[in-house]
């Protein structure tokens, strides 16, 4: 583990992330994430509750790990993360650190 915060200037969720792969049960590859959110109250009718919970998750939990790859560093963030339905659960986020200094999410994954 890393611990420390991502050194984001700016964090971006893109919406096209939320409706079209976090919040659609028919994605190939987030529809299973779909279940994950969509059972704990996430809707995608309101696709700004959940990019604002995972702009809230990158800035309150810490980087555990930084790989770099043809589009730049990755870093992974892993911690609680507030669901609609009043729980709490352990998410692994990752972002795309942008030379300009900004973040912008690429995926997300619930943990046991």
């Amino acid at each position: 583990m890393i611990d420390s915060r991502v050194p984001f200037r700016n964090a971006l969720v893109p919406h096209e992330k939320i409706v079209h792969y976090l919040l659609d049960l028919a994605h190939p590859d987030g529809g299973s994430k779909a279940k994950f959110f969509i059972a704990r109250g996430f809707r995608l009718e309101d696709p700004k509750a959940l990019a604002d919970a995972l702009l809230d998750h990158v800035a309150a939990n810490p980087v555990v790990s930084v790989r770099h790859g043809r589009y730049g560093a990755q870093l992974a963030v892993e911690g609680p993360m507030a669901m609609p339905d009043g729980t709490s659960r352990n998410v692994l986020s990752v972002w795309l650190h942008q030379e300009t200094g900004d973040g912008v999410f690429v995926t997300a994954y619930p943990q046991s």
